[in-house]
């Protein structure tokens, strides 16, 4: 890679920054495994990213943390890197909020976005 192409894609990066609760644990996914759930919902987010937004994405952290029992939410945590949107950026982190949103409704039954940044 040169360093112009190196220069360009630092000059289009964008940090995603998603916090989700869930209020529930029901969902379509086996919570004794938590690193294979973190795995499915990575994979599952960089595809709608690329997909959807981004021509390429790094994605730096998912985390799913849950409650100390049942009734306490489970918290969704995703870092990543977007680069070379593909749209217009002025309410690009309301794109991202609704297509990661949807996506992980597949799987989750309710979820409630404490946080989506993209800067």
């Amino acid at each position: 890679m040169t360093t112009y192409q190196q220069e360009r894609l630092l000059q289009t990066a964008w940090t995603i920054d998603l916090a989700i609760t869930c209020p529930g644990r029901r969902c379509e996914i086996l919570l004794n495994d938590i690193s294979s759930a973190e795995c499915l919902v990575e994979d599952m987010c960089s595809q709608v990213l690329i997909a959807d937004i981004f021509g390429a994405v790094q994605i730096d952290e998912v985390s799913i943390t849950l409650g100390a029992n049942r009734q306490a939410p489970m918290t969704i945590i995703l870092r990543a890197q977007g680069f070379d949107a593909l749209h217009a950026t002025a309410n690009l982190d309301l794109l991202v909020e609704e297509k990661l949103t949807r996506a992980l409704a597949e799987i989750f039954e309710a979820l409630h976005v404490e946080r989506c940044a993209v800067l």
